[in-house]
């Protein structure tokens, strides 16, 4: 999986801690990995090429949050684990 933000990265390490903190394990970022779900989370872009880059990400989206939220990663966090060990 993949966790990016339309911000300076903040938004998508603190999902990630939150993920963490629910089970999950974080890998180091692999330029050759090719993630099953790629997460966007959301932000407001300050200017125009801000924009368009969150279009860019955004359009690739398995998934777009409007903010890191402790609770759905919990939920999400448990659901891949379920997949995981079936």
């Amino acid at each position: 999986m993949s966790v990016l933000d339309t911000e300076d990265g903040t938004p998508s390490r603190r999902f990630s801690e939150m993920l963490s903190k629910a089970g999950a394990t974080l890998l180091e970022q692999s330029s050759d990995a090719d993630p099953d779900l790629r997460i966007v989370i959301r932000g407001a872009p300050a200017s125009a090429e801000a924009r368009r880059r969150a279009l860019v990400l955004e359009e690739a989206a398995d998934l777009i949050l409007g903010a890191p939220r402790p609770a759905f990663a919990r939920l999400f966090a448990s659901a891949c684990a379920a997949w995981v060990n079936d």
